[in-house]
């Protein structure tokens, strides 16, 4: 059925093409006038997945009628009697809904992704075991992304690794299923990223695809060759990413290409296990143009390239002729192919170098860092990250120097001025090896990651940097020791993790049956104790990392398998020693949002002089992680309770969520250690050391725990690189943390403080260490403007309360990260007070971000703050008059 519908201004093309479910029952449904439109392809895919989800549900009684449309229409449902079936604008928009007396499905879209996650919607549910009938639509089902990127990254780290992975057919055809199903719209492969420089490394060892363009092609004009690889090993691989490109398309999905090195040292990496002939300075940005050229030919699917254009890289900074060349081997093609800059090292030149080339331009900072954190952007990010004063290597003039303020975050890239486009990435420095699964914090992303316009976020999966840096080991992706644990294919472990954040990433609307029936197929009785528990514990090392920054470099800081920084004594050697200030201990490493955050030291402080910190402490960080181990774990016992918690799924979890929470009280003991021995070295009170010591001991307890279940399923070494501290598992670091806790009594013994505080200060600060978290929380009494006029003043009013000890302070900074926050007390205003932010500051090119703090008999209080689940904005974000919200700038 093929037809032209009008309305009004509104006109669209209802590709109604019709599922019906044949009675007698057959085996597969029988589709009428699937038309092989151009696009169509990923629809008629759909359509067959929901086919054999069907067959393979069982499903014997007869089935809704389904009508399946493409359009723009916002009130698709008038043509089928449903007034009130509204479809949001939008790409990837859809609905599904049904008519109370008539047994008949309607599944549009906006787009044909849309219609593609209709389909799979009902495919889904099949799959795992809910029967999809018309009553079930009666309320429309209605899924919108506000993000407009959902990407996943699958990153090629070591040959021992994920070369089986990489050529694994099935694997891939079932992998993109998942992405496909759980509504992500892009996926990168990524070549490139196991090293952080691929240049004078002595340790350079497993380079396999690391500079990927003579793995796969060979250009005509130039004699690059691996020495050490076939032409049919190389023309395997290429074949393999023409297949994984052919796949995706067919599932609505886009493909793009991460190629992350582009030079390299070849003389000075001995220990290589491949080496690469003919490329020399005078022939690479040509080579490079070539290569790139005749991969993007040969797999025409791909929509976008992923460059890292800093020294990383592996060339100089400021090289702008190779740039241009290389860019020109992209427009070569005649597409419009993304050029996708990492941000760090980025600079207006190099922007408007690949401007010039013709091609939609989007740059990609780190969401936090090179770990994650909590959903909001950080307000300002780690002192380390600003431009140091001195002078630094040309070849690193701009990721180290000027614009270092770059490497960790969004810096100054968000002007409204800007014409290029915006998303971020998650890296993965945080979790790498447990599951992950907290949707409130998974819909956080999804509606903060297109601040100022940004159109979404790219996920380096859990797994991307097993085996790196030449530390792969046979079977090293599975990690299990328990065999009954170990599922077909790697990613199959954390499928909820993709489940919750595709999903969540979508559209936050999505319900927690859409996220976790999952769990219902696979972890019998226990599946809804098991979701409680995985929901519960989710975020706890999301809050660390924002609260505890002792590296912003995955390579040295891994808060899940964490390598033990001492209270008391500066690390003589890495991870830790160079990237904060000294000394350098547990108490003194800085917050990952230093604006929001306050380390132990910075506690310590601001309690002995009496001040009301604006800041989250390390003892509300700690109450949040006890709050979450708790849940976590009362929910796990439930579940062992249960039928089904012997299946290996409810296993895989729950040993997760008893590892995780073992990780959650470690930290939060160790926070309330450090806020007590940070004060002890100020005052020299006994107490103070003895609470410390205590809490430490308790942290290490805690920390066993987790050892204690993580050995008893995982295997002795998790290696993420060739470093101790990126190797072993739990079990591995206790050492260090029980001598560090001798070395307190040790260093107590030897170096006795004289007691220099008077007795009420120490019995006010006991009391408010023995308090816990007083962070307050206020959201009411404020209304934001709708903008702010650029070059004219904005005044913010908020409403007077009896019980505030003071007058509140605004704080506000342009949304720039090179830049620093500003703070101006409110005065008196009626039944209000008011600030203004002057004119002179709002004269530029970036929205406005603001908050206010205030003090009062219960603790300080933050406007709007973090409310309870941390998955929210804690700063107002003002754009200015005629601004598009949420598109690119």
């Amino acid at each position: 059925m093929y037809q032209y519908m009008q309305s009004g201004p509104y006109q669209f093309r209802a590709v109604a093409k019709e599922i019906i479910w044949r009675s007698p029952p057959m085996d597969r449904p029988h589709f009428v006038n699937l038309d092989a439109a151009p696009g169509d392809v990923a629809i008629q895919w759909a359509a067959g997945k929901l086919a054999q989800a069907h067959a393979e549900s069982g499903a014997t009684e007869h089935g809704p009628r389904i009508v399946v449309g493409l359009t723009t229409s916002p009130k698709p449902g008038i043509w089928h009697g449903l007034d009130d079936v509204h479809l949001p604008e939008g790409d990837d928009s859809f609905v599904i809904a049904c008519h109370k007396d008539a047994p008949e499905l309607l599944v549009w879209g906006t787009t044909t992704r849309g219609v593609v996650y209709g389909l799979l919607e009902l495919a889904d549910r099949l799959a795992h075991g809910a029967a999809v009938t018309a009553k079930d639509f009666v309320t429309p089902m209605v899924r919108s992304p506000k993000a407009r990127l959902r990407s996943v990254s699958r990153c090629f780290s070591s040959e021992i690794e994920d070369k089986g992975w990489f050529h694994d057919r099935e694997g891939w055809r079932r992998y993109l299923d998942m992405l496909a199903t759980n509504r992500f719209n892009r996926v990168a492969l990524t070549f490139g990223m196991p090293y952080n420089y691929p240049y004078q490394n002595g340790y350079l060892t497993d380079v396999y695809l690391h500079f990927a363009y003579p793995f796969l092609v060979a250009p005509e004009g130039h004699d690059v060759r691996v020495r050490e690889l076939s032409d049919d090993e190389r023309a395997d691989n290429l074949e393999t990413l023409q297949f994984i490109g052919r796949e995706a398309e067919r599932r609505g999905l886009e493909f793009h290409l991460g190629l992350w090195t582009h030079g390299y040292d070849f003389d000075d990496t001995p220990r290589a296990n491949y080496t690469i002939n003919g490329i020399t300075p005078d022939n690479h940005a040509a080579y490079c143009r070539d290569a790139l050229h005749a991969l993007l030919v040969a797999v025409p699917q791909i929509r976008g390239v992923t460059l890292r254009v800093h020294i990383e890289g592996g060339v100089p900074e400021a090289s702008y002729d190779f740039w241009s060349v290389v860019f020109q081997g992209i427009a070569r093609t005649g597409r419009p192919i993304e050029v996708d800059l990492h941000a760090k090292g980025v600079e207006p030149k190099l922007i408007d170098t690949a401007i010039r080339s013709g091609l939609p331009v989007n740059i990609s900072p780190k969401y936090l860092a090179e770990h994650m954190g909590l959903p909001y952007h950080q307000a300002a990010i780690r002192r380390e990250e600003s431009p140091p004063a001195g002078d630094v290597p040309s070849a690193m003039s701009f990721s180290e120097g000027s614009r270092r303020f770059l490497r960790y975050s969004y810096g100054d890239l968000l002007s409204r001025a800007r014409d290029y486009s915006v998303s971020f990435r998650i890296w993965p420095g945080t979790q790498r090896i447990l599951l992950w699964g907290d949707p409130d914090m998974a819909g956080g992303y999804g509606q903060l990651s297109t601040i100022a316009g940004a159109t979404g976020v790219e996920i380096c999966e859990p797994l991307s940097y097993k085996g790196r840096m030449g530390s792969g080991q046979p079977g090293g992706r599975f990690n299990y020791t328990d065999g009954a644990l170990i599922p077909k294919f790697d990613w199959q472990k954390h499928e909820i993790f993709y489940r919750i954040w595709g999903r969540q990433l979508h559209d936050a609307a999505a319900e927690g049956p859409e996220l976790l029936r999952l769990l219902d197929s696979r972890c019998g009785d226990a599946a809804d104790d098991v979701a409680k528990a995985l929901t519960g514990i989710g975020g706890v090392l999301n809050i660390v990392t924002q609260a505890y920054g002792p590296s912003a470099c995955n390579h040295y800081y891994w808060p899940e398998i964490y390598d033990n920084l001492s209270l008391i004594n500066p690390p003589g050697q890495l991870p830790y020693g160079d990237d904060f200030d000294q000394p350098g201990r547990f108490g003194n490493a800085p917050t990952f949002d230093p604006q929001l955050f306050a380390n132990p030291a910075q506690y310590a402080t601001e309690a002995l002089a009496d001040r009301q910190s604006h800041r989250y402490t390390p003892l509300d960080v700690a109450g949040w992680l006890d709050a979450r181990a708790e849940t976590g774990l009362a929910a796990a016992k439930a579940a062992e309770a249960r039928n089904g918690a012997d299946l290996p799924e409810t296993r895989r979890i729950l040993a997760d969520v008893r590892i995780l929470a073992g990780i959650a009280r470690f930290f939060a003991a160790k926070f309330r250690a450090g806020c007590s021995w940070e004060i002890y070295l100020k005052t020299g009170d006994p107490e103070l050391f003895r609470a410390a010591k205590r809490q430490y001991a308790a942290a290490i307890e805690h920390w066993k725990s987790a050892a204690d279940t993580g050995t008893k399923i995982y295997q002795r070494n998790l290696s993420c690189g060739p470093f101790t501290w990126l190797q072993g598992n739990w079990a591995d670091r206790v050492q260090a943390m029980v001598r560090d806790l001798n070395d307190i009594e040790a260093w107590h013994v030897d170096t006795r403080l004289p007691l220099s505080a008077d007795a009420d200060t120490l019995a006010r600060v006991k009391a408010l260490i023995a308090q816990g978290g007083r962070m307050q929380t206020a959201a009411a009494g404020h209304a934001p403007p709708s903008a702010f006029v650029p070059g004219a003043p904005v005044k913010l009013r908020l409403a007077r309360r009896a019980d505030w000890f003071a007058a509140p302070v605004l704080h506000y900074r342009r949304l720039n990260q090179a830049e620093s926050w500003l703070q101006s007390e409110m005065t008196p205003d009626g039944a209000d007070y008011m600030a203004t932010i002057p004119g002179l500051y709002t004269e530029s090119d970036f929205e406005l971000q603001y908050y206010f703090s205030v003090e009062t008999p219960a603790g300080p209080c933050l406007m709007p703050g973090l409310t309870a689940d941390l998955s929210n904005q804690p700063y107002f974000v003002l754009c200015a008059e005629n601004t598009p919200k949420g598109d690119d700038r």
